[in-house]
């Protein structure tokens, strides 16, 4: 692998792993206006936030042995395109449990990527 592409491997999994702790976060500014649009209370809100949350959080050390089995980069990938899949759901959800269900989806895809982010890369 020449220099360009580790430069722009290191740039894609830079973004990823800013990708996945930034969508963890950056939720609990819309809550206001997710609970008014969807018609969803407090208790369920929070929900919206937990399924991402508790979902990578028991599935990162999962992934990431399933990772040093079967290879890092079809677990990235897999990752990128399910957490890309699970977001377009979020952004589409016609009600709060779909939202939730896409947030938990995002929460598993965002673990498949981020545990390979965060190991050592070899190039």
């Amino acid at each position: 692998m020449n220099k360009r592409d580790k430069i722009l491997v290191f740039v894609a999994v830079s973004c990823a792993s800013f990708l996945a702790t930034y969508t963890g976060s950056s939720i609990n500014v819309a809550l206001p206006t997710i609970g008014r649009e969807l018609g969803m209370n407090h208790a369920r809100l929070q929900y919206v936030v937990s399924a991402y949350l508790i979902m990578n959080a028991v599935l990162l050390i999962p992934f990431g042995r399933l990772a040093d089995i079967y290879g890092r980069r079809p677990l990235f990938k897999i990752g990128m395109a399910t957490f890309l899949a699970a977001h377009l759901v979020c952004a589409f959800a016609t009600n709060g449990w779909v939202l939730i269900a896409g947030r938990g989806a995002g929460g598993i895809a965002a673990a498949m990527f981020f545990s390979n982010t965060i190991a050592r890369m070899h190039f």
